[in-house]
């Protein structure tokens, strides 16, 4: 049980997260709430349940869930149904936004009464989850600087991004019917795109990541493409081709703001790489068309007017 009357400036707060800009940003907003007391800092449920089980002045717990897929979001919230004793424990949970609405159904049907919101971190997420206080609407973000726009690598990354955000619907298709093999196709399309917009920014860190990733669901799809030996993706494929989808997108949003890739994401990147290399079910490419070629030397002529 929770202590009786525990105030405000008393109460502690667990932070589960990876990611340390996501850490310092989290303990000034619930420094901001008025929340002072001690911040636990955890990559693992286990390890907060432990503090929970030892420390009854706990009542916050922030959640970093966007490099998670569903599953490991459901078993981690499950361990903690499993073994939590303090009723009064309030979450803040954020997911990334392209996978928010399918994720945020699994927190909620575990967790009724958990706060959760899409990256990135807002005063008015903590004070909603802590305070019971209305979701005041922030304000629109700056313009970005006008060099930005007309930087070649920086216009890749914002076209790259609301491409894939456009995928998402796609996506979503595909999980619900596997033998949508014609959606299929057209989410290869769309990534075959960008493994043409990155190839010619690969020395920059992060670029060559994103353009193996988009080749990875890019190379998936050709896979089923007027194949006789499949009528529908298989399980296998469906988590290799969404796990990729979704780091490529995280990785996006680090070199959007400008930042190291976080390690996770690379981390992630690796592992999915090396698992496409390993599987003989995949029809891989084994050099470029001059379609594709002819593609690529457009794209690269788009932006260098953009960055003239």
């Amino acid at each position: 049980m929770a202590r009786v009357g525990l105030r405000k400036e008393q109460m502690k707060s667990i932070l589960l997260c990876k990611d340390r800009d996501f850490k310092r940003k989290a303990v000034g907003h619930l420094n901001n709430s008025a929340f002072a007391a001690e911040k636990f800092v955890v990559e693992k449920m286990g390890d907060a349940l432990e503090i929970l089980e030892r420390d009854l002045d706990v009542e916050n717990f922030v959640i970093d869930a966007s490099p998670m897929s569903s599953e490991e979001i459901k078993s981690m919230l499950e361990l903690y149904q499993r073994r939590a004793k303090n009723p009064e424990v309030r979450f803040l949970i954020y997911l990334d936004e392209v996978y928010q609405s399918k994720e945020k159904d699994v927190i909620l049907g575990l967790l009724p009464k958990a706060q959760v919101f899409c990256l990135p971190l807002a005063q008015n997420h903590f004070n909603k989850a802590f305070h019971g206080g209305r979701v005041i609407p922030e304000p629109p973000p700056p313009s970005p600087p006008e060099q930005a726009s007309k930087d070649g690598p920086a216009l890749a990354l914002i076209e790259t991004s609301a491409h894939i955000k456009e995928t998402v619907e796609l996506l979503n298709s595909v999980s619900k019917d596997r033998s949508r093999l014609d959606i299929l196709k057209q989410i290869g399309q769309r990534f075959n795109g960008i493994i043409g917009t990155f190839s010619f920014f690969v020395g920059k860190p992060g670029y060559a990541k994103v353009k193996d990733l988009a080749t990875i669901i890019d190379d998936i799809s050709r896979t089923y493409e007027d194949s006789e030996d499949h009528n529908a993706l298989t399980e296998k494929h469906w988590q290799l081709l969404m796990e990729s989808a979704k780091t490529l997108y995280l990785i996006l949003k680090d070199l959007r703001e400008n930042r190291p890739i976080t390690t996770s994401y690379g981390d992630k990147a690796t592992t999915l790489i090396a698992l496409y290399k390993k599987d003989g079910d995949i029809r891989k490419r084994s050099s470029q068309s001059q379609d594709e070629v002819d593609r690529i030397v457009d794209v690269a002529n788009e932006l260098l007017k953009h960055s003239s």
